[in-house]
């Protein structure tokens, strides 16, 4: 095996992909089931689009060293929830929920724009969740 090439992910690290790939290693031998298996995975992932992932082998069937090219296409990781409710028990209560499934605690946004727009604090495959639930009785 020569070099992997990954493209598709414009926000998502390398390494995110790179987590995902199996029996395709740089300098070692070529293991065949490695394609599928990737593709498994890559397919199985929460960030990237089901049934959108490619992996090509390059170069001549002659070649003593062959790349590998991993194509995926990112998808929407995040949610955003809203709610509001009237019970005998716990009186009025709202709820607010927002999920990032490819979280970056570490990606700070360079400007307001960017957090805006959704391009800071992604790309790292973490998870995050805040909920908020305040109400008149009890609050979470």
């Amino acid at each position: 095996m020569g070099t992997i090439t990954i493209k598709g992910n414009q926000l998502t690290k390398d390494s995110v992909v790179a987590r995902q790939i199996r029996g395709l290693w740089p300098g070692r031998r070529f293991v065949r089931s490695g394609i599928e298996k990737t593709k498994q995975r890559l397919n199985q992932s929460a960030l990237f689009e089901r049934n959108r992932t490619q992996v090509t082998i390059l170069g001549d069937v002659e070649d003593d060293e062959r790349d590998v090219l991993v194509e995926v296409e990112e998808k929407n990781t995040g949610s955003l929830g809203f709610g509001a409710g009237i019970s005998s028990d716990s009186g009025v209560i709202g709820a607010f929920d927002i999920t990032q499934r490819n979280f970056d605690i570490a990606d700070f946004p360079e400007s307001p724009g960017e957090f805006f727009s959704g391009k800071a604090f992604r790309g790292a495959g973490q998870f995050m969740r805040i909920a908020l639930q305040p109400g008149d009785v009890t609050s979470r």
